[in-house]
């Protein structure tokens, strides 16, 4: 998981209303910024040799939103493909859902977009969202892609493990 934030709410003014004002499909040169800021911390890191896919975190009403912004930023700014492949199975809402609500969240594969193949060695998928907190969110994106060997999440903040993020469970998602 790779986050520029950590963000707890209530304790840093500024960065929940940067949060807040990121939301939705109007900022697109605040996700740039943040998207050229990342990509100047992590890519660095990343192992050489395999083609990155920006997967978007889907929106509600499958109309581009903040994380379908914030992964096409990063995909132009890494050379990395734009991959918006998913879309919500589940109709549940997430936002002040508790960790039991969470842990239903499901998602499928986009019809048209077939060609995800979870064998796939060379590809490092990428999970893109604004804020992780629980992580299932991303556990279900991970499943619907077929447990790829290679996957990350990337995200404007994080709100720490003490939130209930379990980097076991975004490991292996089967547990």
């Amino acid at each position: 998981m790779r986050a520029l934030y950590s963000w707890n709410p209530g304790e840093s003014d500024l960065l929940s209303a940067l949060v807040l004002s990121l939301k939705g499909r109007y900022n697109r040169q605040g996700w740039e910024h943040f998207a050229q800021m990342m990509v100047q911390r992590h890519v660095p890191d990343l192992a050489a040799g395999r083609r990155l896919h920006f997967v978007p975190a889907p929106s509600k009403s499958d109309a581009e939103d903040h994380a379908s912004l914030f992964a096409r930023a990063l995909a132009a700014h890494t050379g990395g493909v734009y991959f918006p492949c998913l879309r919500k199975a589940s109709a549940g809402k997430q936002r002040r859902s508790d960790r039991g609500e969470r842990a239903l969240i499901a998602m499928e594969l986009v019809e048209k977009n077939t060609e995800v193949s979870k064998n796939s060695t060379d590809i490092l998928w990428i999970f893109v969202d604004d804020i992780l907190t629980t992580g299932s969110t991303a556990r279900a994106a991970r499943l619907a892609l077929g447990s790829p060997p290679h996957f990350e999440i990337w995200v404007l903040a994080e709100r720490g493990l003490s939130c209930g993020a379990s980097t076991d469970m975004l490991q292996n998602p089967h547990a």
